[in-house]
């Protein structure tokens, strides 16, 4: 009797967060690799951390879902069971597992969503940096952490068209990961630049001021 009521009682909270972890519209299924690139703001670029914290969220929740049903399995092997009930979560972990997945390959968009905004503001920022820096070791070394920046990018966005040309979602997830990696370098890079560029501009003024 026990068991029954454990049972029902794990199956109740695991529907419960299933059903809490859906979203309206699933980026799995409505991703477009081709990002679209440029008139990005620093407002859309909270509002996607924002959704992407929620979707976090969601993603531990079924982990946490998922420790339960398969805590719950190894009760019943214990009991050497394998009645409808083991059955039955069984099964219900494999969907929790499932959704588990899809929830970490929508972040992992939703990530990239947001590096490829930020990346894009960065070169606006790099752009206005550079204006009035004469300093041609400077602009040269700028250069090549731009060139850096833009191939690891690209490289990003190949690896993310592979990815879908996976056939499971735990082969798409391997990919989408060394996507991470290169997008991560990109906007690093990047941020190299802008160091730079701003060390120039305030040698510029340093130097201005020791002219007067």
């Amino acid at each position: 009797m026990k068991t029954k009521i454990y049972f029902s009682a794990l199956l109740a909270i695991i529907v419960h967060v299933m059903v809490k972890s859906q979203t309206p519209v699933s980026l799995a299924l409505n991703f477009n690799s081709q990002f679209t690139l440029g008139g990005n703001s620093q407002k859309l670029i909270l509002t996607n951390e924002n959704a992407l914290l929620e979707l976090v969220k969601q993603s531990d929740d079924l982990s946490l879902s998922l420790q339960k049903l398969r805590s719950g399995i190894r009760t019943f092997e214990a009991l050497r069971s394998s009645g409808l009930e083991k059955n039955k979560l069984i099964e219900a972990a494999n969907l929790v597992y499932k959704q588990y997945e899809t929830k970490q390959i929508e972040i992992s968009e939703l990530t990239a969503k947001i590096s490829y905004e930020r990346y894009e503001l960065n070169k606006m920022t790099i752009k206005a940096l550079k204006n009035g820096i004469k300093d041609l070791d400077v602009l040269d070394h700028a250069e090549s952490l731009m060139y850096d920046s833009e191939r690891a990018l690209k490289m990003a966005i190949e690896m993310r068209e592979e990815a879908y040309a996976e056939p499971s979602n735990s082969a798409k997830l391997g990919v989408m990961g060394n996507a991470e990696e290169k997008e991560y370098t990109a906007l690093h890079k990047q941020s190299e630049t802008i160091n730079l560029l701003e060390s120039g501009k305030q040698n510029i003024i340093v130097h201005a001021f020791a002219a007067k």
